[in-house]
């Protein structure tokens, strides 16, 4: 009876810790990915997307008056 017992705890404990350095690879590999990541500016979307013909010229004039100003 004791013997089923500790067994049982023992793959309990186990499986906890498989899931937490599961866990822990999961985050180190996350983060490690988004860091790689380069940030666009806001200018830089707003270039995009007046080439890709997605904002007009006037809009796209506006916008980045815009960001112009809030830089400043």
């Amino acid at each position: 009876m004791f013997m089923w017992h500790d067994t049982q705890w023992m793959w309990l404990g186990m499986l906890l810790f498989l899931a937490f350095v599961a866990l822990f690879v999961f985050y180190v590999v996350k983060d490690r990915s988004a860091a790689e990541m380069p940030r666009r500016s806001a200018t830089d979307v707003l270039d995009e997307r007046y080439a890709r013909g997605e904002i007009s010229g006037e809009e796209y004039s506006e916008r980045r008056e815009t960001l112009q100003h809030r830089a400043s």
